[in-house]
């Protein structure tokens, strides 16, 4: 991705199987998941555990967040400090996030990360809560606690969802004979209100853990266990990273309760219309990952494939092959690089550009962007030089950090720059958990529609562009474009508040222009 996209955070929790006393394993296998997902977040991570209490007084619910990465949270290369990190954050269940925002302020500091605890007197109404996603009707809840008086500390979508809980628990407990709310029903009272994709982990001052899952399934949430914990986690890879191998996909709409006596799964939402993201098989998720069950890595390589089976310049292709080299734009284009490649019998080089920082570019503020751009990619000089090369990218969203990579590409002298993109022509904002939310971003909208990939090509200084047939990227996919959230290709908003949303944005777009 060289548009420096951002994405909406990784969430993960573990539950031990025999909790009759608290474990390092819990914090230990928190970092190890985290540190999986780490490419989904870099301004923060945090992590909340439940604890057995070893005495008359302490916290059950023990919180750690601290900006950065997420080995900043467990001590960094101190091994010393990272050993007694994990030994004073011991207990039975823990839930961790980590941190891009895609709501609200998008800074690190403390009060933005999560999980976010809710404090109270009773253990049952006591919880911390971690959240991945992104609420279309955010206006609309905040304006109606505001009306309710509830002073709000945050603009993040995590802070009302806690609030809702909060009036959800009050709605079905019985101060006078304690009785405590059915979790099922509490989740249904908050699902019914929320517009948009979110993944939620509630872990209460009881020991419960519940998992919620919206019902269009918009980003991946996955679970799994062990012969010691069960675990829960955005991606598989992170599963995989703690020894989980039987790997189960959360239905949509459902709800799963972690405790002491077991794991209690239902489904409460049964939409016939899913909106499974295709960023997340394009771009966010870890290559190694599954998509609703499928290869993300084998997802990637069919993308690869189709663009080369609609490739223009094919006919030229066969009168000398050897004059081309196929070069992904890393990591994410790998294995598209790879499939297109092979169609097209080419030779690829996966090592023509070398990424130099790991940062994520999309996932930073845009004053960090033209630094990371800077920065971020050196040039094999004798891959390309005197070379027609099919330059593989997976989206393009401004063209920015392209621009730039073509630029340092064009020092080695090659004959020509063909830019293929694996995903088709992006131009309405995504209000579902990907920080693209005006239509005047996209460099689609601002270049000439009728000769739209000839003024790319131009923009960027390609000698060629070409996008993804959106037929191609369905194939890929490998699911019928009625399962897949193609919003921000089409316009077709799956939610009430989603099409409301990019209403306004429109507006403000053609306003702007006016």
């Amino acid at each position: 991705m060289g548009d420096n996209l951002k994405e909406e955070c990784g969430i993960c929790g573990i539950y031990l199987k025999n909790p009759i006393k608290n474990s390092e394993l819990i914090s230990y296998n928190l970092d190890l998941m985290l540190n999986r997902m780490q490419r989904r977040g870099q301004t923060g991570s945090g992590i909340s555990i439940f604890k057995i209490r070893e005495g008359k007084y302490g916290k059950v619910l023990k919180t750690l967040k601290k900006p950065g990465l997420v080995s900043n949270l467990f001590g960094g290369e101190n091994l010393d400090l990272r050993k007694k990190i994990i030994k004073e954050n011991n207990g039975i269940a823990g839930i961790g996030h980590v941190r891009y925002g895609t709501s609200g302020n998008r800074g690190n500091t403390l009060d933005l990360l999560q999980p976010f605890l809710r404090r109270h007197g009773k253990k049952w109404k006591k919880f911390s809560i971690c959240f991945n996603g992104n609420l279309a009707n955010y206006p609309e809840l905040e304006e109606e606690l505001r009306k309710r008086d509830y002073d709000l500390e945050t603009d993040v979508d995590t802070e009302v969802i806690m609030h809702l809980f909060s009036l959800g628990i009050k709605k079905f407990s019985d101060e006078n004979n304690e009785v405590k709310p059915d979790f099922f029903d509490l989740s249904n009272f908050v699902m019914q209100q929320i517009d948009g994709a979110f993944n939620i982990l509630l872990l209460f001052g009881d020991g419960n853990l519940i998992a919620i899952r919206d019902s269009y399934g918009f980003k991946p949430l996955v679970w799994g266990e062990n012969q010691d914990f069960y675990a829960i986690a955005s991606e598989s890879v992170a599963l995989e990273r703690i020894g989980i191998r039987d790997i189960q996909v959360v239905p949509p709409g459902s709800v799963i309760i972690f405790n002491a006596n077991g794991v209690f799964l239902k489904q409460l939402f049964f939409n016939q219309k899913k909106a499974f993201c295709q960023f997340e098989a394009i771009y966010f998720s870890d290559s190694g990952s599954l998509f609703e069950g499928k290869s993300i890595y084998e997802i990637r390589r069919n993308l690869g494939k189709e663009l080369a089976k609609a490739e223009p310049l094919k006919e030229f292709i066969k009168k000398n092959k050897k004059n081309y080299v196929v070069v992904p734009v890393p990591e994410t284009s790998n294995a598209a690089a790879e499939g297109f490649a092979e169609i097209l019998g080419l030779s690829f080089r996966p090592l023509g550009l070398r990424k130099l920082d790991k940062t994520r570019g999309f996932i930073n503020e845009y004053e960090k962007r033209e630094d990371i751009m800077n920065r971020i990619y050196d040039v094999i000089k004798e891959i390309f030089q005197d070379k027609e090369v099919f330059l593989i990218e997976d989206s393009i969203i401004r063209g920015e950090t392209l621009g730039k990579t073509i630029n340092l590409i064009k020092n080695t002298n090659p004959k020509a720059i063909h830019v293929r993109v694996t995903e088709p022509k992006v131009c309405h904002p995504c209000f579902y958990g990907v920080d693209m939310s005006t239509y005047g971003e996209f460099i689609a909208n601002v270049c000439d529609s009728l000769n739209l990939e000839e003024e790319i090509a131009k923009k960027i200084g390609a000698d060629t562009f070409f996008y993804q047939k959106f037929e191609g990227l369905i194939n890929s996919l490998g699911f019928d474009k009625n399962e897949i959230c193609h919003a921000c290709l089409t316009g077709d908003y799956p939610t009430e508040f989603g099409k409301k949303r990019a209403e306004e944005a429109l507006k403000k777009f053609k306003d702007q222009k006016i």
